[in-house]
């Protein structure tokens, strides 16, 4: 096994295809949409969010909204840790924390989180100034037997992991909503080849507002 046996990527999209607006906070989650990102929370092993969704949205990345004693793994990929150290990602009282960063982080910075409970763990950069997140995933996997990974954002992680090929599912709730500019699902100045999906579900959600697509990535290690 190179890594978990399976990366799961949700995201809540415009019909336009956007998952928000550059410094902007916009919410396109119904409350049905948070409930079904909660349950995905207490079945995973994992949760995963780049450093600009803390910056912005400081989560606490726990299944909170459904009945689990499930605590996933809380892992922010911060390559420099810019992210504060004092983030409700970060409290270890409420669930274990992890951060990704790269070898180019501050050791004065790395203390700073170690300190507080937070395990960190250190990757390199694959070719462009892309973060070797298989390695990350797989330090995941060999320290705390992660075994499957929920991705939640943003743009950036997900486009990164699309171009490192370590997504097997694509969960999308389409929210009734027309942006015509802002962040994409995946940008289009990272992925060389287009990225075959199979369809495997399609349904209304429970409010009627909102479809939920789910697609497995064609060959990839857990589909």
């Amino acid at each position: 096994m190179h890594r978990p046996y399976r990366v799961i990527v949700y995201t809540t999209a415009s019909v336009d295809g956007r998952i928000g607006v550059y410094g902007r906070r916009l919410v396109l989650s119904y409350r049905c949409d948070l409930e079904r990102l909660h349950y995905l929370r207490s079945v995973v092993d994992a949760v995963v969010v780049g450093a600009n969704t803390v910056l912005n949205d400081n989560p606490m990345l726990t299944p909170r909204l459904v009945k689990s004693l499930r605590k996933p793994y809380r892992v922010v990929v911060d390559p420099y840790l810019k992210t504060p150290v004092n983030a409700r990602v970060y409290d270890t009282s409420i669930a274990p924390s992890v951060v990704i960063v790269s070898i180019n982080a501050p050791d004065l910075r790395k203390r700073e989180f170690i300190d507080r409970g937070v395990c960190v763990i250190e990757v390199g950069w694959v070719g462009d100034k892309l973060l070797d997140l298989h390695t990350g995933f797989m330090e995941l996997y060999r320290r705390f037997n992660v075994r499957e990974i929920l991705v939640e954002g943003g743009g950036y992680l997900i486009s990164s992991l699309l171009r490192l090929g370590i997504v097997d599912r694509i969960y999308i709730a389409v929210a009734p909503l027309v942006l015509g500019r802002g962040i994409c699902i995946a940008r289009g100045d990272v992925l060389e080849n287009p990225l075959e999906l199979e369809l495997v579900s399609i349904s209304l959600c429970k409010c009627g507002r909102e479809v939920v697509l789910e697609y497995r990535v064609k060959n990839s290690e857990g589909s």
